[in-house]
């Protein structure tokens, strides 16, 4: 699901800061901050989440884009000092903590139920993913024996299908190659997810993204639909026939999508099956 890449050097927030639509002045090491990487023309070439490490910065990527993006940032390192590099033996898990049981075996150690908030445990991640229901995402080397700190076993981690319902419910949208480069941060509302910074100076795409936010909403926006969606990503949703949005993140039974702002609450359909809308995290607090 996501791979880690590690940003070092004297140069590293600063070089960040030029690249990414997140302000990295905010970064603290008691929270993760969501982001985007854009390409010059404004599309997001992909989210990521961002860590305070020792001596460094992380980027929690997606995994079938973390080599290139290892790749392509290197290219704008030029003289600065600035190494950026894989990390290896990480590994990243989901579960979620549904009984106030599993939440009392070791509270002090859980983050806070704020969506980003992190704990540490022995050199072992957690992050809030979504709070209502609670779901933590463990990020290192040693998962196993964190689990068993918090009395919890592999067989509580999410499946695959489960951690990307919560994706989707946590409408903070995981880029893959399929939709790389397709949209811009208003589309998949991250204006709304917090991962842009309207206050910091220039970055990659920043020109679009402002004019866009100045100029009024986007005539495209972010969604979520209730329908059955195994492997749906990059397809189309269809009103009365009409091509109306694109699939960007999906579960076996929700989806997140770019639809054309005008469709309202109208169900839509998607590879045959109903799709109907429902509310994103942010319309709902």
């Amino acid at each position: 699901m996501y791979e880690l890449v590690k940003v070092a050097g004297n140069d590293a927030e600063s070089f960040l800061q030029g690249q990414l639509t997140q302000d990295l002045r905010l970064l603290g090491s008691d929270a993760s901050l969501r982001a985007a990487w854009c390409n010059a023309k404004g599309r997001v070439f992909s989210t990521l989440r961002l860590l305070k490490l020792d001596a460094a910065i992380g980027l929690i990527v997606p995994d079938d884009l973390a080599a290139e993006i290892v790749q392509r940032l290197s290219m704008f390192v030029l003289r600065a000092d600035v190494n950026v590099s894989l990390v290896d033996n990480w590994r990243c898990a989901a579960v979620s903590i549904n009984s106030p049981e599993d939440a009392a075996a070791n509270p002090g150690s859980l983050p806070a139920k704020v969506v980003g908030a992190r704990a540490d445990i022995d050199g072992t991640i957690l992050v809030c993913l979504n709070e209502y229901p609670y779901v933590i995402e463990i990020m290192g080397d040693r998962i196993h024996d964190t689990l068993r700190d918090l009395d919890l076993s592999e067989d509580e981690l999410l499946s695959r299908d489960q951690w990307h319902a919560a994706i989707v419910d946590s409408a903070f949208v995981r880029i893959d190659k399929t939709i790389s480069e397709s949209f811009t941060p208003h589309m998949l509302g991250l204006n709304f997810a917090g991962a842009i910074s309207f206050e910091k100076g220039c970055y990659s795409g920043q020109e679009i993204v402002a004019r866009t936010e100045h100029l009024g909403k986007s005539p495209r926006r972010l969604a979520r639909f209730l329908c059955a969606a195994d492997n749906a990503i990059g397809d189309s949703l269809t009103l009365d026939g009409d091509i109306v949005g694109t699939v960007v993140c999906a579960s076996s039974s929700s989806v997140l999508a770019v639809v054309k702002d005008s469709i309202g609450a109208t169900p839509l359909t998607l590879n045959g099956g109903v799709a109907v809308r429902a509310a994103l995290s942010w319309e709902t607090t």
